[in-house]
């Protein structure tokens, strides 16, 4: 056997005896006490590197709607108007004549109707208040006159008014009207003017001043009684017999003119006073 072989068999009996020592990467009993090892499992949880993540907030809800609650009405209900300032409050409708007009004005201190031709009803009221009981009274001066009417008016709602008419020219002047306006009747297209004076067409009165001449026209609602007060004298029908119906409770107030057969008629209003009974 010659020497490098033998030095080869050396080597290997050498490397041989060293790995039953050692055991090297496969020794079965060596993976056997690593797997039998027990993983010992942590006594706390550790803290968090980075701050938690505060939770969104959560969304407002909006409370739910209350039922709308009526404006009750400010100010004094009670007042004298001499149109000297604001009058935004006072509107303007008609009943007979052409709609689409508007046949009143404001002038410094005045209310000015002026209907320029014949069959013309025109009204203004003021929509700031609804009375039930009320005294409303307006001074008036017609200052170019046909046949007119002049009136004052109570209780104006979507049913209607009461009103009462006085008459300073024409055939009629010296003479009072007193009428409910049943919008019921306009809907169903009859005459809306209810004539509540017993039947009579018209009074007669002494209180009235013709003419030019300024007048005091007031009307009192009070319950089922509809008073006209004509220059601060109460108004009755013959034998003292009073005025009555019961249809219309509350509403508004306001005043009106007239022109009828005859052409054209201005008439001023100076004033309106709403009063307590």
């Amino acid at each position: 056997m010659n020497k490098k072989f033998f030095l080869l068999i050396s080597i290997l009996l050498i490397v041989s005896v060293a790995c039953s020592f050692t055991g090297g990467k496969n020794n079965p009993e060596k993976q056997a006490e690593v797997q039998n090892e027990i993983i010992e499992e942590p006594t706390s949880i550790p803290e968090p590197t980075n701050a938690p993540v505060e939770p969104p907030a959560a969304e407002e809800v909006e409370p739910t709607a209350e039922e709308p609650v009526a404006e009750e009405q400010t100010g004094d209900p009670y007042y004298v108007d001499e149109f000297d300032e604001d009058t935004a409050s006072w509107y303007t409708w008609v009943v007979a004549g052409d709609a689409s007009k508007n046949f009143t004005q404001t002038k410094p201190g005045t209310i000015l109707f002026s209907l320029p031709s014949s069959e013309t009803y025109a009204y203004m009221a003021n929509e700031n208040y609804d009375y039930e009981d009320v005294i409303v009274e307006a001074q008036m001066t017609a200052t170019i006159y046909g046949d007119n009417g002049l009136a004052v008016a109570c209780r104006i709602s979507e049913d209607g008014w009461y009103e009462a008419r006085i008459h300073t020219t024409g055939q009629y002047a010296g003479s009072f009207q007193v009428y409910r306006y049943d919008q019921a009747l306009r809907d169903e297209g009859k005459n809306p003017y209810v004539n509540i004076i017993g039947g009579l067409e018209r009074v007669n009165s002494v209180d009235i001043l013709n003419g030019s001449k300024t007048n005091i026209v007031a009307l009192r609602c009070v319950g089922d009684s509809i008073q006209p007060i004509i220059n601060g004298v109460p108004q009755t029908l013959p034998k003292e017999v009073a005025i009555t119906d019961d249809y219309l409770s509350s509403g508004q107030v306001g005043v009106a003119a007239m022109s009828f057969g005859n052409g054209k008629v201005e008439v001023e209003v100076d004033y309106i006073s709403v009063q307590q009974p």
